[in-house]
């Protein structure tokens, strides 16, 4: 309990805690090497996963993940008949790497594009989705592009440290639908990751929001809400080391969660759950990093069939 008590009161001091300049290449530096090297092993995982269940597929998804340069992940959708329907490809569309000559400015960008093969005919639904998906992708990353470069120009007059890392993967969890993690990392003094989840009914070819999910008129907010903040107090139980906000004392709680919003970012994962996403410090201290929810079937009892 004296643990907890300590963490909780760290919760306005946490965001002001400065590290000292002689120290941020360092960090920033250890921060991004991790960060690359989490990737890499996940990639790999997923890669492992991939050929083992395309082994399994039909001669059709075979030549699909045969293409180069092409993610196999949750990319086909089959109908009650027969037919490889729809088949969306994500690739690398643009990569951007930049460094100082001191390295204290680096940027390692990889831009992803969604793109759809025509086979027995693709909807304009589709193609809308795919084309909104992919400019706001675009619009994101060449934001962050162009904020690292403007840093970058003042580096001769003012001394700093600055890093952008953009990268991207395909969440593969079943034959309806496709999720592509858009994952940036900006560090200048302190780090920051956000991710972005893009989930794409592979039937009906739309862009789902979590409200898609539930039928109309269902209140999906609150048991969700509800299942969080249990996972959270577990989860501090279980491990004095974790932190949420939750439950704080009065005069404390300002940042303490109190529901989802209505159009949270989410995605479904291999097993078919709905997966909660939260970015750094809004759910938790952002030394937790993105932290993430597996809500319980029971809670999803009104899922769209």
């Amino acid at each position: 309990m004296k643990r907890f008590d300590e963490l909780q009161l760290m919760k306005k001091e946490y965001l002001q805690t400065a590290v000292p300049q002689e120290g941020v290449g360092c960090v920033q530096d250890a921060i991004i090497r991790a960060k690359k090297e989490k990737m890499a092993t996940q990639h790999e995982k997923r890669i492992r996963k991939l050929r083992s269940w395309g082994m399994g597929t039909a001669a059709a998804a075979a030549i699909f993940v045969l293409l180069p340069n092409l993610s196999p992940a949750a990319a086909y959708a089959m109908s009650s008949v027969p037919v490889l329907r729809n088949i969306v490809d994500v690739v690398t569309f643009r990569q951007f790497h930049a460094e100082s000559p001191n390295h204290q400015y680096v940027a390692d960008v990889k831009i992803p594009q969604l793109t759809a093969w025509d086979v027995g005919g693709f909807s304009s639904v589709s193609r809308e989705s795919l084309k909104k998906i992919n400019q706001e992708i675009e619009m994101i990353s060449q934001s962050l592009i162009d904020s690292f470069e403007a840093d970058m120009t003042m580096q001769e007059t003012q001394k700093g440290y600055a890093h952008l890392m953009i990268d991207y993967h395909v969440i593969w969890s079943a034959e309806d639908y496709l999720t592509v993690k858009l994952v940036t990392y900006v560090g200048t003094g302190s780090g920051y990751e956000r991710d972005y989840y893009y989930t794409l009914d592979l039937h009906s070819g739309k862009q789902l929001a979590l409200a898609d999910l539930f039928d109309e008129g269902t209140d999906y907010i609150t048991p969700i809400s509800q299942s969080i903040k249990e996972q959270m107090r577990q989860r501090m139980a279980e491990n004095e080391d974790l932190v949420y906000w939750i439950d704080s004392e009065a005069g404390q709680d300002e940042w303490d969660f109190q529901s989802i919003d209505p159009d949270q970012s989410f995605y479904i994962d291999g097993q078919g759950r709905l997966v909660i996403t939260f970015n750094e410090g809004d759910a938790a201290p952002m030394y937790m990093g993105c932290v993430e929810f597996v809500i319980p079937d029971a809670e999803c009892k009104d899922v769209k069939g």
